[in-house]
């Protein structure tokens, strides 16, 4: 992975030695779980590759304690069976759904108020990067509020090409969030940060909320370069003129009617595999689901200063 630009010098930002090092492991000590989560929708031919690479990375981030939350928006394509049978393996696996399709912003608010550590990391089901970026960039993200990735090539069609750079300048223009890639699915976020901001956004602008509210805030948001491995399997469901409108108008409440933006929704549920053989295949309506409860807040050492290799929002 390529250095990141700081005050025109390029550094290795990915090495983890001397100082950092040191810094890296109080960190870890000092925020003694981890989560991380992937939104789903319709994912049943991403989601057992997620998993199987998700499972095989974690014990090496070195936490005491970490889970893996996979939020269901919804699918009808038997993503969850996936997922179920996952579980019965892996207590560590945590299934999380909303009843019918809500979209990508309350899968992320799901998301978010569902997770247990006080560090929380999310990307894309289909994942969108390899996952051994994340150990590489941790010991940035014990040091930020917010650490978020941006692509280095972002392999965009011509129509997602002009959405983005819109999309970017209006949240630039609207929040001041100076940031290279507001939507890129590869954050870092600090308990302290979920517990003090108000998200209330449906579309991808849940993104570009939690920038928002966590710059007016005055928390740190710091950047990183990702290498980007676009969709192979499947198609996204953000290339649309109407999910484009959509986010455009929830941008301008966000900006100028933040009040009218308020999301009534049904609540979503925790799925339980059954407690049979693992080789069982669980049958989900004889599932246990019990409604998630706002999770009790984790305080946190006072925040460092962002070392000095990572870039750091303006």
């Amino acid at each position: 992975m390529r250095g990141v630009r700081s005050e025109g010098k390029r550094n290795s930002v990915f090495s983890i030695d001397g100082d950092l090092g040191s810094r890296y492991i109080r960190r870890v000590r000092a925020a003694p779980s981890f989560s991380i989560f992937f939104p789903m929708y319709n994912e049943q031919d991403n989601i057992a590759a997620t998993l199987r690479q998700t499972v095989a990375m974690m014990p090496s981030l070195g936490f005491a304690d970490y889970e893996i939350l996979v939020v269901d928006d919804g699918s009808k394509d038997g993503s969850a069976e996936v997922v179920r049978r996952f579980m019965q393996d892996n207590p560590r696996i945590r299934l999380v759904q909303h009843p019918k399709n809500l979209g990508y912003g309350a899968a992320l608010r799901t998301g978010f108020q569902s997770a247990r550590g006080d560090v929380v990391f999310y990307t894309d089901s289909d994942l969108p990067v390899d996952l051994s970026v994340v150990a590489d960039a941790l010991p940035h993200a014990l040091q930020s509020d917010v650490l978020i990735g941006y692509r280095l090539q972002r392999f965009d069609t011509p129509r997602r090409a002009i959405y983005s750079r819109v999309y970017n300048l209006l949240v630039r223009t609207l929040f001041g969030v100076r940031v290279r890639d507001v939507n890129f699915s590869f954050k870092f976020v600090h308990r302290r940060v979920l517990d003090a901001v108000h998200l209330t956004a449906s579309s991808v602008f849940i993104d570009g909320q939690l920038l928002a509210e966590a710059h007016r805030l005055g928390f740190q948001i710091a950047e990183v370069p990702i290498e980007y491995h676009p969709r192979v399997i499947g198609s996204s469901s953000f290339n649309s003129l109407r999910a484009a409108w959509v986010t455009l108008v929830e941008i301008l409440l966000h900006r100028f009617s933040p009040q009218s933006l308020q999301q009534i929704e049904p609540p979503p549920v925790e799925s339980r595999p059954e407690a049979d053989s693992p080789l069982t295949r669980p049958d989900p309506s004889e599932s246990e689901s019990f409604s998630v409860q706002a999770q009790t807040q984790t305080q946190l050492p006072p925040r460092p200063d962002v070392d000095s290799s990572v870039t750091r929002a303006s």
